[in-house]
């Protein structure tokens, strides 16, 4: 009696389940091409961001965490970079400039995320806070070293 009981509930599952699969293709027929297509977009973006975290954690394991930033390049990321390396072994890569697409800028977020959460567990919450703050105080100090020297004046002036 048990294993009818499951049989039939494995069934009943596997319709109602089978239907539900169906619903989409349904609606899709119905709507404009522009709306499925933005449909799509979001879809691809909500599963990048679930591939980024996994990604994350893969690289993690394999000892080869990266950061992966999308918009402008800020002044002291040259710095930031070079520090994230020695304190953190971090790699940190440029993967858009001002115009990620949303699966992208998703992915990157979460990616990113899971390996904040890595250098928070391993060095503390204030890590990568304080490894930001040493970036720009260095830049700051290359710009006045830069601004320090005397201006090179051409012979005859």
């Amino acid at each position: 009696m048990k294993a009818a009981c499951i049989i039939i509930g494995v069934l009943l599952s596997a319709t109602v389940l089978g239907c539900a699969r169906q619903r989409p293709k349904e609606i899709a027929v119905e709507l404009p091409e522009q709306r499925l297509k933005e449909l799509y977009a979001k879809q691809d973006a909500l599963y990048a961001g679930r591939y980024g975290s996994l990604d994350a954690a893969l690289d993690i394991s394999h000892g080869a965490p990266k950061l992966l930033w999308h918009g402008l390049f800020r002044p002291h990321d040259g710095e930031l970079i070079a520090i994230l390396k020695m304190r953190f072994a971090v790699e940190a890569r440029f993967v858009a400039a001002c115009e990620a697409s949303p699966a992208l800028a998703n992915y990157a977020d979460a990616y990113n995320a899971r390996i904040m959460e890595h250098i928070a567990d391993k060095f503390g919450t204030t890590a990568y806070a304080d490894a930001e703050n040493a970036a720009i105080h260095e830049h700051r100090a290359k710009n006045q070293e830069m601004t320090d020297r005397p201006s090179q004046t051409t012979p005859g002036n």
